[in-house]
């Protein structure tokens, strides 16, 4: 069994945070997605942090 460490649980903890402001994962662009692109883009740590989701979040949140 592999050991896990703090920055598994910060990790986690952002992507949790980010669901919760914008409703999406950061990961999974696309609604119909295959799962498949969806790990590949998590395991390659590409994110979709060029939107304008950021401007609807409020000062305090970001």
């Amino acid at each position: 069994m592999q050991g896990y460490h703090a920055a598994c649980d910060v990790w986690s903890l952002g992507v949790l945070v980010y669901t919760m402001l914008f409703g999406q994962t950061p990961f999974a662009i696309k609604p119909n997605e295959s799962s498949e692109v969806v790990l590949s883009r998590i395991e390659s740590g590409r994110l979709d942090l060029i939107n304008n989701n950021w401007n609807k979040i409020s000062d305090s949140a970001k």
